[in-house]
């Protein structure tokens, strides 16, 4: 058996199904982390805060027991922007995406010492990814937008209902064509759930900014212990015991 997890820009995937590159999404990310001396910062919410605006949004959260403050911020543009995780960036630089945002943002921007850039690409669902002996796992198979923060997720997810399918004792073409049945409808969701979460993020139309932000209060209101961004069928999936299509 060959599963290949080898990433967005998988041989394996190329081998079987034909070359064909991954789409630039209109989006790029930097990402900072920041060292604290003091916990919780005045201008950083002690959960994990998502930050919306016209073109873009940033995302804030703790890291190691409130000793640093990950950020993470989107911003649309025109322009390719090379997608490797570790392209040098600067403080100033991921400012200057974001003219006019909330001085706390702003400000935590300014405390950034180490600052990375990619662009961000995926690629549309696929039909299948499996052939004979032969399949896909994670981004080799489903590369999506984090705004859902779900890419590392659905890999390990794959990996859980991978497993539980060999263990069934079938042949492995047939284990490895219940794995796909099972994940790619899951796969599939997320990863256009992603794509639309840009659209609501970044929306420009103060009406549609106003819809957004009350339809998100009133879900908060509703149900306080649930995620007030509407994902909470994300996270309520068990890849452990998730139903497998076609098990006896």
């Amino acid at each position: 058996m060959i599963v290949g997890a080898d990433g967005i820009h998988s041989a394996v995937r190329a081998c079987l199904f034909g070359h064909d590159a991954p789409r630039f999404t209109g989006n790029m990310c930097w990402r900072a982390t920041i060292p604290l001396d003091a916990h919780p910062l005045s201008i950083v919410s002690p959960d994990a805060s998502f930050w919306l605006g016209p073109h873009g949004h940033v995302v804030t959260y703790y890291l190691r027991a409130g000793k640093m403050v990950n950020v993470v911020a989107i911003r649309e543009t025109s322009e390719w922007v090379e997608e490797s995780w570790n392209v040098p960036s600067s403080a100033e630089e991921m400012a200057a995406a974001f003219p006019g945002w909330h001085r706390n943002v702003l400000q935590l921007f300014a405390n950034a010492a180490r600052v990375y850039k990619w662009g961000l690409f995926d690629r549309d669902p696929m039909a299948a990814w499996s052939s004979g002996r032969i399949t896909l796992l994670g981004d080799a198979a489903h590369p999506m937008l984090p705004f859902l923060s779900q890419g590392a997720a659905m890999a390990i997810e794959d990996a859980f209902v991978l497993a539980r399918t060999l263990s069934l004792g079938r042949n492995v073409a047939d284990s490895l064509k219940l794995y796909e049945g099972a994940r790619l409808p899951r796969t599939s969701r997320v990863q256009l759930e992603s794509r639309k979460r840009g659209e609501t993020y970044h929306t420009a139309s103060p009406l549609q900014q106003i819809y957004r932000d009350l339809r998100y209060k009133l879900k908060q209101l509703i149900e306080p212990q649930s995620t007030g961004l509407q994902a909470g069928w994300v996270y309520s999936y068990d890849a452990t015991t998730a139903p497998l299509t076609g098990q006896s």
